[in-house]
């Protein structure tokens, strides 16, 4: 009889602690699902997205915050560590050093050539396939920004000896919050990357004038594009790749009409299902 009761007990007690551990999991899923209300939010509040040895959040402060474009600028941003003349690092030497697929030479004659100009470009990858920037910084002396949220592609951007700051990071939209988990090569590993608006990200750079935007997101096109301040820049260019049959596609085509930009040429590459489209400011079109 004592041993049936032993038991008893036993089993209550396991029960108990079930039952704890159940709550407590369903209440830290309330609180996560509330303090992020986007996929892919991996962070809770007060957790932070910096360096151990600071304070700043990206919660605390707003885009334009000095504190905060100070900490982007001095700690995020990747500055060139190679000389001027160190060899690039590429792994296929292409004809005039173009490595997009076409958009880098139309870029080129609509900016009729220029010299020593600046770019930024978002989702650079490896920093090589496909680059529309790589030409314009080889060819035309430009420097730039290269942003990569996913570690992999961000770690051989590294490699390829670019001449431009680089900076480890996803550019934040109104359906994304301030950190982000990115999945590492054969998804063994993963990175949590903050999330920065593209105003603080432009004035950590100092510039005000962008040659050219080169934007590589994979359907948060129209995302991306709203969270830009179009009306505190002066972006001559911007290049765009979408998927084929991107539902995005029509909608940024009016979004960018309606911020006085024209598509200048469009690139669609079947085998690949890719549409690139070259945009630029309707009042420096040549009609």
């Amino acid at each position: 009889m004592l041993l049936g009761r032993r038991k008893t007990l036993r089993i209550c007690s396991y029960g108990g602690v079930l039952v704890t551990i159940f709550l407590l999991f369903s209440v830290l899923q309330v609180l996560v699902s509330r303090d992020n209300e986007s996929i892919g939010i991996v962070t809770v509040t007060n957790t932070r997205v910096f360096a151990h040895d600071t304070e700043l959040t990206i919660l605390d402060y707003s885009a334009a915050d000095d504190r905060l474009v100070n900490h982007v600028r001095n700690t995020l941003i990747q500055p060139y560590q190679g000389t001027p003349d160190m060899q690039y690092n590429l792994t296929m030497i292409k004809p005039n050093s173009d490595y997009s697929r076409g958009q880098s030479k139309i870029i080129d004659e609509h900016l009729q050539k220029k010299y020593v100009g600046y770019y930024i470009d978002v989702g650079a990858g490896d920093g090589e396939s496909n680059s529309v920037t790589l030409f314009f910084e080889k060819e035309r002396s430009y420097n730039g920004l290269l942003i990569e949220p996913y570690p992999g592609r961000y770690m051989t951007l590294l490699t390829k000896n670019r001449r431009a700051n680089t900076l480890q990071a996803c550019v934040r939209t109104n359906k994304t919050g301030s950190l982000k988990e990115y999945l590492a090569v054969k998804q063994t590993t993963s990175s949590i990357v903050p999330c920065l608006w593209m105003e603080t990200i432009v004035a950590a750079t100092g510039k005000n004038t962008i040659d050219v935007l080169s934007i590589n997101v994979r359907e948060q096109e129209l995302e991306i594009l709203g969270a830009i301040p179009f009306d505190k820049l002066n972006i001559s260019v911007v290049s765009i790749e979408f998927s084929h049959n991107s539902s995005a596609y029509l909608d940024v085509i009016r979004f960018m009409s309606n911020i006085n930009y024209v598509a200048i040429h469009q690139f669609v590459y079947h085998p690949l299902h890719k549409v690139d489209v070259v945009f630029a400011k309707k009042s420096k079109v040549k009609k």
